[in-house]
């Protein structure tokens, strides 16, 4: 007997067990000491212990967070007492907020003392969001339809308010808190209306079928104003899927009323503006018959626009041709419901017989009945702005002639430049060919050779000159091309500055050619427009000079040919920086005369760097230095 007793017991023991630790909420056992006993599945996965042993462990290490509040809970319920919570937050480790419902009580051992605490915790986190979504809701729909100028209601089958929003409440001088539980008759002081509203009520929970009242008269319990609504209301199902209850909004149309009752007004106000329109306003049915016009178009064929409507246009224009046009329009605009423009037609007026030209839009419109097409036209008279278009393209032939006749005299320009320039440069090389080889033969006295490096130098500054003239020509008409060939930079650059130190030595000038070591033997480059480009940056520099150095420096940088001119001249204002590029721009007036020149080189330079791609800048102070810097590209060829 005792056997099957303790094995009663043993089962019992282990049901209770399996009871508490499958139980679908956290469950945890503890002494007096707050050392856990127990703790069951729910326990150790909600609190995230599976990789903690807690069996012995004093509640407080495992959690270390609880605060002194709590410990004095845990204190009042080993005196006795049973503490709970509906909805507590509780912070874990990982910083994560959650909600829980938690109930401490004293457990008691077999002689009736406190043997210490059962704590039992459900998460209800998803029901506490949950909740307050709900919540949320509420107060946003109660936002929504208190917003609304509607009345917005509801109400059971007994015809008592369920919902009601602000707008019906301040109408019945209440609050929708006072008016739920309530009828119509508990605050609108007309009966008539109170019942009326009942019995529209009734029948839509009998019948179950929504009713829709056009317009209904509802007084004001405030103000004693009576306005008219338009009311919808659908029945519903309520909660336990049995009583029937009813949705109502009622939409005031007080104003629309108003407005339908102003409509003829409004239509005498149309007919005075259309009428102050020079343009011809008009509508037709789709056969073509007038249902409006205007004055304008009235005046136009001889009659009043009351005469007008019902008949077409043949019973007042009595040009066939035009009648018949108008009316093939109309019916293409009928028939394909898709507007017309037309850019200009002829119309005659019916009483001077003078024939004037009009733009005409000619739309297609949804008459009342939503089927019948009519149509609505717009015709603007643009007899004068037709009269100025042709005057306008005679303007315009006579300038496309004008054009022609200045291409043909640029073309004989460009052939003359060409021509002279050649006649000129031919002796002009000659001459500076033979100045050059007089100078290297060394066989001239002081005088001689002075005079002789004068006219070389004059020369060299007319053979540019020349050259600027003939290239600014070809550049304005597009017709100057690079020609790229094999060449030396370091020859190029040596030829040049020899050129100018006759020109820099007369002035006192230190002229200095710097050359990068990384430069190619040799690069596919035009040679000529190169010796034009750095020719004229160094002629400026020295004639701009009149101490100091002269600086000439080529160099590569990044497949890019650097070409940069400096000097210790007169430098150049800030405010002319930007425009000395430009064709015949110098300084000043004065600098015209001091230095002379034409005004064509860095402009010619700016031109030549843009066909090639690339870019020439300026630094400048003034009375003190100028800097020219051309970036080009640089295409390199591989030699040895």
């Amino acid at each position: 007997m005792e056997n099957l007793i303790g094995s009663q017991v043993t089962e019992q023991k282990n049901q209770l067990e399996q009871l508490a630790r499958h139980i679908p909420m956290a469950v945890a056992i503890l002494d007096r000491e707050m050392r856990y006993l127990f703790a069951n599945d729910r326990w150790i996965t909600d609190f995230g212990l599976q990789d903690k042993p807690i069996i012995g462990a004093n509640h407080y290490q495992v959690f270390p967070e609880i605060g002194d509040t709590w410990k004095d809970i845990h204190q009042c319920c080993l005196q006795g007492e049973v503490h709970r919570d509906d909805q507590v937050p509780f912070v874990r480790t990982d910083g994560t907020h959650e909600w829980i419902k938690r109930e401490i009580r004293p457990w008691f051992t077999t002689q009736g003392d406190i043997g210490g605490l059962i704590i039992y915790v459900e998460f209800i986190t998803d029901r506490k969001q949950t909740q307050d979504a709900l919540k949320a809701q509420r107060n946003f729909l109660r936002q929504v339809i208190d917003l609304d100028p509607s009345f917005i209601f509801a109400k059971d089958e007994q015809g008592r308010f369920v919902l009601v929003n602000k707008a019906l409440a301040d109408t019945y001088g209440t609050t929708p808190e006072e008016m739920v539980g309530k009828n119509d008759e508990d605050f609108n002081p007309k009966r008539a209306e109170a019942e009326h509203f009942h019995r529209d009520d009734l029948e839509v929970v009998r019948k179950r079928q929504p009713k829709f009242i056009p317009e209904e008269r509802l007084s004001n319990a405030v103000s004693g104003e009576t306005r008219w609504y338009q009311t919808i209301k659908v029945p519903l199902l309520a909660a336990d899927g049995q009583t029937v209850q009813l949705l109502g909004v009622a939409t005031d149309i007080t104003e629309r009323k108003n407005i339908q009752d102003s409509l003829k007004e409004q239509r005498n106000f149309l007919r005075q503006v259309i009428d102050l329109d020079p343009s011809f306003i008009f509508a037709k049915d789709e056969e073509g018959r007038f249902l409006l016009a205007n004055k304008a178009l009235a005046d136009a064929y001889g009659t009043i626009p009351e005469q007008m409507v019902g008949k077409y246009d043949e019973d007042f224009n009595p040009n066939r041709t035009e009648t018949e046009h108008f009316r093939w329009d109309d019916i293409q605009v009928v028939r394909t419901r898709q507007p017309k423009f037309i850019p200009e037609e002829p119309v005659s007026n019916a009483v001077t017989g003078e024939t004037r030209w009009y733009q005409t839009t000619k739309v297609p419109l949804l008459a009342a009945d939503g089927q019948t097409i009519q149509l609505l036209g717009i015709a603007t008279d643009i007899t004068e702005r037709k009269r100025a278009q042709e005057q306008l393209q005679q303007l315009v032939i006579h300038e496309q002639k004008a054009r022609r006749e200045a291409e043909t005299a640029t073309r004989l320009k460009d052939l003359f430049l060409a021509n002279m320039s050649h006649e000129l440069r031919t002796p002009l090389n000659a001459i500076i060919g033979f100045l050059r080889e007089m100078l290297y033969s060394q066989q001239l006295n002081d005088d001689n050779t002075h005079m002789a490096e004068r006219c070389l130098a004059n020369g060299q500054r007319l053979l540019m000159l020349i050259n600027s003239v003939l290239d600014l020509s070809r550049l304005a008409t597009g017709s100057l091309e690079i020609v790229p060939s094999s060449i030396s930079l370091r020859d190029l650059a040596s030829t040049i500055v020899e050129d100018f130190q006759i020109q820099a030595k007369e002035k006192g000038l230190v002229l200095r050619l710097e050359l990068d070591p990384a430069l190619p033997e040799a690069v596919i480059h035009d040679e000529e427009r190169l010796i034009q480009i750095t020719t004229n940056l160094l002629a400026n520099a020295v004639k701009f000079t009149n101490k100091g150095t002269v600086k000439l420096e080529l160099k590569q940088q990044d497949g890019r040919l650097i070409i940069r001119v400096s000097d210790t001249g007169i430098g150049i204002p800030s405010s002319m920086q930007q425009i000395i590029f430009q064709d015949f721009v110098q300084l000043d007036s004065s600098s015209k005369k001091r230095y002379g020149g034409a005004g064509l080189g860095l402009s010619i330079v700016s031109n030549l760097v843009d066909l090639m791609k690339g870019r020439v800048t300026v630094e400048s102070e003034v009375g003190e230095f100028s800097v020219f810097t051309v970036d080009i590209p640089l295409q390199l060829t591989q030699t040895g």
